[in-house]
Parts: structure tokens; C-alpha cells; sequence
């Protein structure tokens, strides 16, 4: 009998020395994360006004002779979106490092135009049905214009900032004389 456990003991041992060298580490999984006191949202600043969720940029009043052609632009204002806390005030680094993108968006046809999707719609009540002149926003280089089609159009922000511009354009020379009035969505991602 103690013979019989003797080798009994023997191939458990032989077993688990050759199971443990079978299944060696190859490498570690890593999990990391952060817990952040909240979020953040943006803020209107350096020619635009508003916190949280009603940011406003006030373009200048433009002659609509200074759309010398179609697809002219005129009367461009700079703008800060700032990545503030729910009462305009500083967001903490942590959670302002945790943004990692903006995404500006709307309905095709509705907030932008379905062929020209960097172009927002005017949907003054009193715009003309022909829809001639629109907005664009230009991203953080100050020329490209956003394309509300995509998403994540900003990254993530400089010094907690967005430095963007807004500008008018039109599908026709010397468009008719409207007030402009148009809007867009937009949503912070964090890592």
C-alpha cells in the first residue's frame, strides 16, 4: 500500500512540474485608469458668450455685397470654447486631460448642408427659402473648416481651450439681405 502511494505521489508531482512548465508567462496585462470628480463642459470666451449648454458667437453685420461670388466668405470672428466645470470655473487638470475630443454635430439637411457638410444652415424664421448664405466653423488651424459629417472634428483642446473661428459663406454672389441664425451639437469624449 505505501508502495502504491509512494508512486501515486510520484506521478502527481511528475504531473504538476510538467502542467506549471506548459503554461509559463508570455507577458502582463496592465489595467489603468482614472477617476475623475466630474465632468467637464464648455464656455464661451474671447467672442463668444454662454456656459454648459448654450454657447453663442455673435458674427459682425456684413453687406451682402462682400460676397463678391459663390462660395465667397466673408466676416470672420475668432472664438474660444473653454473646457470648463458645470459653473464656468476652472476644470480640474485631471479631468481636462481626460478629454480627449469634440465631437460637433447635427442632422444632414437640417443643421448642415447635405452636399456641403462644413456648411451650417440659416434657420432664421425670416431666412429666404433659397438658403444662400450659411456658416462655417474653422478648426483649431484657423482654416480648415469643420465637417459636421464627421466626428471628433477638435482632439483634444491647448490649455484647456479651443481657439476656433466662425465665418460666413454663400452659394451666390450679393445674396438677399436675412439675419442668420444657426446651431450645432456638441459632445466631449473623455479617454
Amino acid at each position: 500500500m505505501k508502495k502504491t502511494n509512494l508512486m501515486l505521489l510520484v506521478t502527481a508531482i511528475g504531473i504538476v512540474g510538467i502542467t506549471s512548465s506548459a503554461f509559463a508567462a508570455d507577458g502582463t496585462i496592465t489595467i489603468n485608469g482614472k477617476v475623475i470628480n466630474g465632468t467637464c463642459t464648455l464656455t464661451g470666451s474671447a467672442g463668444a458668450t454662454g456656459t454648459g449648454t448654450g454657447v453663442t458667437v455673435q458674427l459682425d453685420t456684413v453687406r451682402n455685397t462682400a460676397f463678391a461670388a459663390a462660395n465667397s466668405t466673408t466676416g470672420v470672428k475668432d472664438f474660444t470654447l473653454t473646457v470648463t466645470n458645470g459653473t464656468g470655473g476652472t476644470c480640474d487638470a485631471l479631468t481636462v486631460g481626460a478629454v480627449k475630443n469634440i465631437t460637433l454635430s447635427g442632422t444632414s439637411g437640417t443643421n448642415y448642408d447635405a452636399t456641403n457638410t462644413s456648411w451650417l444652415i440659416n434657420t432664421d424664421a425670416s431666412a429666404p427659402l433659397t438658403k444662400d448664405v450659411f456658416v462655417q466653423i474653422l478648426n483649431t488651424d484657423g482654416t480648415t473648416p469643420v465637417n459636421f459629417a464627421l466626428t471628433r472634428q477638435l482632439g483634444t483642446p491647448t490649455a484647456s481651450a479651443y481657439p476656433l473661428k466662425a465665418r460666413y459663406i454663400s452659394n451666390i454672389a450679393s445674396p438677399a439681405a436675412q439675419t442668420v441664425q444657426t446651431s450645432i451639437q456638441y459632445t466631449l469624449e473623455y479617454n
